[in-house]
């Protein structure tokens, strides 16, 4: 059972030994299978607790496969790293399956944090996620920097703190357990990326987010079990090398750089987004706009199924239907994060169409604002075969402009396996590996009532097979 760790240790002489009359702590008699088996049932936050009991039953102390630590958010830096430290002075177990801090931790906290890694690698740990992220700011390059050393023999074989059986363990087969390693606001050098992924060989998905420090990402010895890999708000990339030929999937979130993915033949998934940026100063256009796209993924586009992009890239959109062939793709989401882009994205939803016999979902996400009498140039999108897969559209952020009821009327004309269309008030938004539809619906009692008539004129033109949902609460 996943149990996560939200506790309150207790204070010093709160729980006391239970010896009632002369009479013998019961608990303290019990075998250790039993007393193992017990604790097995309890939460980790009990566990914790129970642990002062006695001593027999804080010698057996934690042997959790889990230790999330994102119930402790709420206490200050210094309780927060006692406690974390007490978690693992009392762990006994053998393995540690995941390894979790979420907490805005910064530089005075480096030497704990370097011995938690450190822990969770001798404990052969298979999820490892740090996030440390601020609450009023996103890190920096003066934030925590994820240690080279602790890949280091003496690092993971230091007495003080590996048991027995750890300090036994292989010392590669300790990095070979990491399967998913997730770091937020962690900064990391180029030397590091490399090492992980040399070290790292069952390594599956990597996460980097708000990240400064990487310049150069790269590898130099082909890495074969590397699946995903995440790079979201990397200020500093440069250039990204990337030697991984069961690559599945592909998420980058940031400006214009060089991706070079070398060999990645079973490449599924690609991402490319240019979301409103949380540094004011940051240009997120990409200034080659479709080149970018051709030029570095060209000779895979037509084994993707997936392809989440923003519309900024589509600066030559004549390019683009081109040159453009998505043989295999059956799901997109077109990001149009500026109400300027509105007609543009339009259009290349329709080329993408086009270029996408197979394709089965379409989601579009448009800024939630009402466009008034911006949007007063007609489409214009060029006639089509009949599309035979199409199956469901979704629209986020409506707000009831011409070009989206053109765009809508369109795809009736020309998707002629369509089943649902479902039309969202409420915008959304792409943070990461995360869609977040806004919780808020931000708009003036003229504007509601003009898309619930455009929802209910539309609604008229519908085939009876096509299913009309329109959310506006």
């Amino acid at each position: 059972m996943a149990n996560k760790i939200n506790m309150d240790l207790p204070q010093s002489g709160e729980l006391k030994r239970c010896n009632i009359g002369g009479v013998n702590d019961r608990i303290s008699d019990l075998p250790d299978d039993i007393l193992s088996h017990i604790q097995s049932r309890l939460t980790l936050k009990e566990a914790v607790a129970t642990s002062f009991l006695s001593r027999r039953w804080n010698k057996l102390g934690i042997s959790y496969p889990i230790l999330d630590f994102e119930g402790l958010k709420a206490f200050e830096t210094e309780v927060f790293v006692q406690r974390v430290d007490k978690v693992l002075e009392l762990f006994k177990g053998s393995k540690v399956h995941k390894f979790r801090i979420v907490y805005p931790l910064s530089k005075p906290s480096r030497s704990h944090v370097n011995g938690w890694i450190s822990f969770a690698f001798r404990m052969g740990v298979s999820e490892l996620e740090l996030n440390f992220r601020f609450f009023a700011s996103l890190g920096g390059p003066d934030s925590y920097y994820f240690p080279a050393h602790v890949f280091g023999k003496e690092e993971m074989m230091n007495p003080q703190c590996a048991s027995s059986l750890t300090a036994s363990l292989n010392f590669e087969k300790r990095f070979d357990c990491l399967k998913d390693l997730c770091l937020r606001s962690v900064n990391l050098s180029g030397k590091v990326f490399e090492v992980i992924l040399f070290r790292c060989s069952s390594l599956e998905r990597f996460l980097l987010m708000y990240n400064y420090g990487l310049k150069i990402a790269k590898n130099t010895t082909p890495h074969l079990k590397l699946k995903s890999l995440e790079l979201y708000f990397c200020k500093d990339l440069e250039k990204l090398e990337l030697l991984a030929p069961n690559l599945v999937s592909l998420q980058y979130q940031g400006r214009e750089r060089t991706l070079c993915i070398k060999n990645a033949q079973q490449l599924a998934s690609l991402r490319l987004s240019v979301p409103d940026s949380p540094d004011p100063n940051e240009s997120m256009l990409f200034p080659r706009g479709t080149r970018f796209l051709f030029n570095q993924f060209s000779s895979y586009l037509p084994m993707l199924e997936s392809l989440v992009v923003s519309v900024r890239i589509f600066k030559d959109i004549r390019d683009f239907a081109e040159l453009c062939v998505f043989s295999n793709l059956k799901q997109l989401v077109l990001d149009v994060s500026c109400s300027f882009f509105v007609r543009l994205g339009y259009q290349v939803v329709a080329s993408i169409m086009r270029a996408a016999p197979y394709l089965e979902l379409l989601e579009i996400v448009l800024p939630p604002i009402f466009l008034g009498y911006w949007q007063i140039q007609a489409l214009e999108l060029a006639s089509m075969s009949p599309h035979q897969n199409l199956k469901e559209v979704k629209v986020y952020g409506f707000r009831g402009d011409g070009n989206t009821m053109e765009f809508l009327n369109y795809l009736l004309q020309y998707a002629v396996s369509l089943k649902k269309i479902d039309v969202m008030a409420r915008g959304a938004t792409w943070l990461a590996d995360d869609r977040k539809v806004h919780c808020y619906l931000d708009w003036k009692a003229d504007v509601a009532e003009h898309c619930k008539n455009r929802m209910l004129q539309f609604r008229k033109t519908l085939h009876g097979n096509v299913q009309l949902l329109f959310h506006d609460k």
